[in-house]
């Protein structure tokens, strides 16, 4: 079966923003990104039947595909990450340890993270980045990196 642009589309951005969701829905990630692209196609199929302007549909089927998505736990660490410790960035890059090393940090901030409405339209608090900041300082005196 020949994947459709919403399920490698979706795929790729889970690969890119959210390995953490990957790793964590394990085998169900597949039936995830089957259902989400195949909503995302049925949506752009009936805007289309409706007479909706193709980049309006593909809009509103992206939207669907992506919802609830656009905010990353993994990008918002890592941005932060990479700020601060550029030189820890590097070294875990280098030995092909970085993707583990901020889903480690999402692990140990999730319960930061529930403390904030975080949606698709969250645009960071200086409030979290220091809470993050925070805990990635304590780990990082506490083990290192790896």
């Amino acid at each position: 079966m020949k994947a459709s642009i919403f399920y490698q589309k979706l795929l790729e951005f889970l690969i890119d923003s959210h390995p953490d969701l990957i790793a964590e829905m394990g085998d169900n990630i597949e039936e995830f990104i089957l259902q989400r692209s195949s909503t995302a196609e049925n949506i752009l199929e009936d805007s289309l039947k409706k007479g909706v302007h193709m980049d309006i549909a593909q809009e509103v089927a992206f939207n669907e595909l992506f919802y609830g998505l656009k905010f990353s736990k993994y990008d918002y660490i890592l941005n932060i990450f990479e700020e601060n410790f550029p030189e820890k960035h590097q070294i875990l890059i280098d030995n092909g340890q970085l993707k583990n090393q901020i889903i480690l940090y999402i692990k140990l901030c999730s319960e930061i993270f529930n403390k904030y409405n975080i949606n698709d339209n969250f645009p960071g608090d200086k409030h979290l980045d220091y809470e993050i900041l925070g805990t990635i300082e304590f780990e990082l005196e506490k083990n290192g990196v790896q």
